[in-house]
Formats: C-alpha cells, structure tokens, sequence
C-alpha cells in the first residue's frame, strides 16, 4: 500500500436527517440574506401596503396599535385605508365612555363621501356633550364591498375593544361578495392564512414585483381575487363585471342562508362580550334606480315576441300614451315575467297612471329579479328583522323609514345618490333614529334644548362640507354609473357634480353629455367646448363635440373633429362609426365604407 493510500481520510457520509437539516440551513440563510438586503434598499412587504385576501384571512387585522402623546391608540392598518375610513381611538378605553361601534358596507363608509356625512358622523356629533357623566365614541366600521362574512371577521377583532354596543347596517353586499370574491373564499383558511406570512416578506414582494404585467396585475391572477379598482367602489362596489351575474335560484337560497347564519354569529359574539348590538334594515332606491342587469326564463320564439310588446311600451311611455303604454307592457310582462326591466317599466308606468299601491309591488319585484342584485332583496330585509326578534336585539327599521316618508311609498332620488348610497339628509335622518334609540333604551336622555342643539349639529357638518371634493364624488359616482350603462342615472349625478366643481374637464365632459341627451345642444356644445379648453386632447369631449355639431347640422366641424379624435386615437370606433355615418350622408360610400371596416 502507497504511503498516499496510507493518508486518505474516510468520506464522511452524512445521514438524510443531516443533509436535510444542511439544506434547511442554506436555504435559511440565503432566504435571511436576500431579505436583509431588500430591506437595505428598500423593498417593502406586499402586507404593508396592501390584503391580498381582502379582508378573509384571519392574520391581516383590520387594526394595529400606534402611539400618540405615550398612550396607545388603535387606527386602521394602511393597506386596509383602501376600504376604511381613517379612524382612531385609545386602545383601554377611559372611564366613563361609551364605545359604540359602527360596521357595514359602503353606506356606514358614507359613500360616495366619507365619515363625516356618514351616519356614523351624524351621531357622533349629536353625541357631544350631551350627557355631562360620559363621553360617547362613535368609530366608523365600515368597509366598502364589505358583506357579512367580512363583518363577522371584523366584529371578532373589534369585540377585543371594549364595545358597549355594535350598530350593524348590511345587507346590500351579500351577492357581490359571492360572485366577486367567490375563489378566495374557497381557499382553506389555513392556506389563506399560510399566503399572509409569505405576503410578509420582502422576497415575496420581489417576486410579485418581477411578475406584474403592463396593467400592473400579478400574472396568473384571476380576475376581482386580489381586490377592488381603486376608483369610487369603482365599478359600482363590484370588483368584477356584470358578465359574472346569472339567475341562480339556489345560490340566491344559500347566500340567504348564510347571510341569516353570519347574522345569528354576530349576536353571539355581542352576547359572549356583554354587549350590545342593534340591526338596521337595509333600503334601497326603487323609483329612480333600474335593474342592473336583466336575464329572461322563456325561449328564444317567445323573446322574440316579447320584444315587439316591450319597444311599443317604451315609445308609448315615452310619448306619455299612457293607455297604450299599460296594455303593451301587460303583455310583455304575461311572456317573460321574471324579466326585470320589465317589470320596472311596468311598475313605472303604473306610477304615472297614479296607481300607487301596486306600482310599489312592481318596483319591489324588479329589484327582487335583478340578476345583479346589488341592492338588498326584500328576503334579505326580513331575514335582518327576524334576526333582531329571534336575538331579542333592537331593529332599527331604516327601510320602513324611507318607504314611509317616500312619495307614496316609493323611495326614489329624493333619497339616494344612486342605487344604495343615502343622500347626506338621509344619512342625518338614520344618525337622528339611532339618537332616539339610545334614548329609548335609557343609554342617554334626551336634553331640554335638544331641538336646538340638531340645528347647531347640522350648521356644524354642513359647515365642514368641501363642495369641490364632494363635486369631485359625484363625478367620480357618475363615471361608474355610466360603464354600468346607467346613463340616466349618471346624467343626473353629473349635472349636480357641475354645480358644485369647475374648471374640471371631466365634469364639464359628463354634464355636456347630460345636456345632449335632452336635447339641449347649444348647452352641451359649450360644456365640451370647456372641457376641451382644460383638456386639449380628451377624445371623448371632442368626439362628444362633434356629435353635437352632427345633430345641429354642422358636418364640416363635425368632420373635423372625428379627424381630431382619429389623429389622437387612430383605433377609436366610434368616431369610425360617425364619419361613416357623415360620408353616407354625403354620398361619399367610399370613404363611408373605409371607416365603417
């Protein structure tokens, strides 16, 4: 044997426990230094910013603790200020206050404004100084898109704060939520639980980062799973689109059920605190507010039949041949009667007949067969009454409210901003009904001067009211109602929006749009005009503009701005579309027919 076969050492051969645990301790240390390096330059976790399970993981809290002046105060985390209101309060609560807590949807919010209109803001103002033994806090809850099952989820984290009593306004979001969210909600919540640790990691955020698309989506994502569009409950409190709805009788039963169980779960956890908890029913604009989407239950022979009797009700409603208009619908209504747009254009023709007491049965049932019901079903507003008679728990019925001072009964744009949302009056009413209930329950009396003191309370939030931020919401609210093809309603928003803000392209853009559909075209020439002025090259004024021109026979200035829309957006199809128009009418089918392909 060599004296260098003498010398060679054994191989060491490492168990498999051991060469695990080394490449458990690679990984470790790698994965410890690349996070030491992101946090050197920067990278900041995806959780900080942002909940990748809006809201339906139990690790991403809706609260967390910061300090002012040495005491502990609890606020809103900053990835959930994309739902919440920016709210505050001590985390021990002081002596002798009363902890009220408000949870909801996009209504507790105060959409399409803010807390302070809301009627959380309401009572907490009527609230102020009122009882010289107490204070009273009034934390606004409410997260836009929010239904039951988030609410359950908040309630749990906010019972740890000392309530004395939660107010609960839901019922609206039940069926977005489903549709919406409808694929996180199937991750099991461990899993879901397991992805928020990873969102907190600065790799995870490199990694997310490197693979965004153009739109500055996750690639692979699936559509309305990581959250809303940022814009005014953008899409009308719908983080997807109106394709996703279909009738579904049985689902419509199971969310029912649900709703009614999430209901039943947050009277325990108020019991289980030795806390209160009071209901508030749900309502809802009918008058003035169609079904989003409509859907029949009846062949394609029989639809086509249908459709004949429904464009002669609606030219004959239109004309106010009202004896016409009733027959035609009648029969629309005999052919597909779940349909309900019809039924919402039966119901308001009864309205113009004067036929109160059954237009207001016609309304409800449009709103019931809306295949986008994102206004709460009458089932959804008894299941809320029940609740509060089986939990032996105060009913705050908001919604017999509004029916009962409504012209004749039937809720309307007196009210509502749009399908939901209350007017700031309305919100005022709904703070002064929760005031008399507090009163009624011997939580707080009732001052001497207390018709003054609501008059100093409203000079006080009307006071406080930025016109040209709540011009701008309006706008913004009209914006949405329009992409859902509401443009009556989005005309109305946008004219109010005009009042109210000025030397805003948009506005004048959405009001001039307003004006052309009634007719009123000097008007809605000079508002596109004005956009155009602020906004040089924002197509849709100037395509708007030209349209108008069209209608008031001025083709050479309608031809030359579809040219200036084209030269600025090349693929734009409908100024195509009215240039081909334009050179049909001209007997020029050769370019006509360039622009029409």
């Amino acid at each position: 044997m060599s004296r260098q076969s003498k010398s060679r050492k054994p191989a060491i051969v490492l168990s498999k426990k051991r060469k695990c645990a080394y490449a458990v301790c690679v990984v470790f240390a790698f994965f410890i230094g690349l996070e030491s390096l992101l946090w050197m330059v920067g990278v900041q976790p995806v959780l900080s910013q942002e909940d990748p399970f809006v809201g339906f993981s139990e690790n991403v809290p809706l609260l967390v603790e910061t300090s002012v002046d040495g005491r502990a105060v609890m606020e809103p985390a900053e990835n959930k200020l994309r739902w919440f209101n920016q709210q505050s309060f001590p985390k021990a609560k002081p002596d002798n206050t009363f902890r009220i807590f408000c949870l909801g949807g996009s209504t507790t919010y105060g959409r399409p404004f803010d807390d302070k209109t809301s009627y959380c803001g309401w009572l907490r103002e009527y609230l102020v100084d009122v009882d010289p033994t107490q204070k009273f806090e009034v934390i606004n809850a409410g997260g836009i898109s929010y239904a039951s099952y988030r609410l359950v989820k908040v309630m749990e984290e906010l019972a740890e704060f000392e309530p004395d009593l939660f107010i609960v306004y839901t019922g609206h979001n039940e069926f977005l939520e489903e549709r919406t969210y409808r694929e996180i909600k199937r991750v099991p919540g461990v899993v879901r639980n397991f992805g928020t640790v990873v969102a907190k990691t600065r790799t995870y955020a490199l990694a997310q980062g490197l693979t965004r698309n153009h739109d500055g989506q996750s690639v692979g994502a699936v559509d309305g799973d990581s959250g809303l569009a940022a814009d005014v409950d953008t899409k009308l409190d719908n983080g997807a689109g109106l394709d996703l709805y279909h009738r579904d009788d049985e689902l419509q039963e199971k969310t029912l059920e649900h709703f009614q169980l999430n209901l039943e779960r947050m009277t325990q956890i108020a019991h289980e605190k030795d806390t209160g908890i009071w209901f508030v029913t749900p309502a809802a604009n009918l008058l003035d507010f169609s079904p989003f989407k409509s859907e029949h239950s009846v062949d394609a022979e029989t639809q086509a039949v249908w459709q004949a009797h429904f464009s002669a009700a609606t030219d004959a409603y239109e004309n106010q041949d009202l004896d016409v208009a009733i027959a035609e619908i009648e029969r629309a209504v005999e052919l597909s009667p779940r349909h309900a747009a019809t039924l919402f254009l039966h119901a308001r023709i009864l309205q113009q007949r004067g036929e109160f007491q059954k237009a207001r049965l016609i309304f409800d049932a449009a709103k019931n067969e809306d295949v986008c019901p994102l206004r709460a079903l009458s089932e959804t507003v008894e299941v809320v009454r029940n609740a509060g008679e089986i939990a032996n728990v105060s009913v705050i019925d908001f919604e017999d409210y509004v029916r009962q001072n409504s012209a004749h009964g039937i809720p309307g744009d007196s009210m509502f901003l749009d399908h939901v949302h209350p007017s700031i009056e309305l919100h005022q009413q709904l703070g002064l009904q929760l005031f008399d209930q507090l009163v009624s329950d011997d939580i707080v009396d009732e001052p001497l001067d207390w018709e003054q003191r609501k008059e100093q309370v409203a000079d006080r939030i009307h006071s406080q009211i930025d016109g040209e931020a709540h011009g701008a919401a309006l706008r913004n609210l009209a914006k949405v109602l329009n992409w859902a093809g509401k443009t009556e309603e989005a005309n109305r928003l946008a004219m109010e929006a005009s009042t109210l803000i000025r030397g805003d392209a948009e506005t004048a853009y959405l009001s001039g749009n307003a004006l052309l559909a009634k007719g009123k075209i000097p008007e809605a020439i000079e508002r596109f005009r004005e956009a155009i002025q602020i906004s040089p090259n924002h197509h849709l004024a100037l395509n708007s503009l030209a349209s108008a021109y069209m209608k008031s026979q001025m083709f050479d200035e309608a031809e030359e701005g579809y040219l200036r829309v084209l030269a600025l957006q090349p693929d734009f199809a409908p100024a195509h579309n009215n240039l081909g128009a334009l050179f049909q009418r001209r007997s020029d089918f050769q370019k006509a027919l360039h622009h029409y392909r």
